[in-house]
């Protein structure tokens, strides 16, 4: 089944996931060969850098966020396979179910746009999609497996990944 698949292959990039954005690297260096200053200006450039690093600094933040303030074993901390030793429904967890990721995200955004290429943005956007909605399947598969309904009744009233309500 697809699903099964999903979260298969979710469990193998979860491992990797570190990793993942390394391969957008050759692609980065491609986009960076047409540099040109925007409006021939210098000033502009620079502008268009802080805002790249504000996009990349805000999921940053998130991050920091996330990982400052949750149970050991949870979130991020481990990188050889899936664990969870509770539901996590706090802090940022109160907001998302998936905050590193929405961190990560914004990360990858701040990077994709330093170019000026805007097709970067949106390759980068389609590979986030394309391994992060099997890792969260692996993930949810394992929390609802060990969780039922307590991870199950928190899921339903919780956003997977983008904030439906004001922070």
């Amino acid at each position: 089944m697809l699903r099964d698949e999903m979260i298969t292959s979710g469990q193998r990039l979860f491992r990797w996931r570190s990793y993942t954005p390394l391969l957008l690297v050759c692609v980065f260096v491609a986009a960076m060969a047409k540099f040109s200053y925007p409006l021939g200006s210098h000033v502009l450039d620079q502008i268009w850098d802080c805002v790249c690093l504000a996009v990349t600094l805000t999921g940053f933040v998130v991050r920091i966020m996330t990982v400052g303030f949750v149970p050991r074993e949870t979130s991020g901390r481990n990188t050889k396979a899936l664990q969870a030793a509770e539901v996590n429904r706090t802090g940022m967890y109160s907001l998302l179910r998936h905050p590193l990721y929405f961190g990560n995200y914004w990360m990858w955004m701040g990077v994709a746009l330093f170019p000026r290429e805007w097709w970067l943005p949106i390759l980068a956007s389609l590979f986030y999609v394309l391994i992060y909605e099997r890792i969260i399947s692996a993930e949810e598969d394992l929390l609802t497996n060990n969780f039922g309904d307590v991870y199950t009744d928190w899921a339903q009233v919780t956003p997977i990944i983008w904030p439906s309500r004001p922070w």
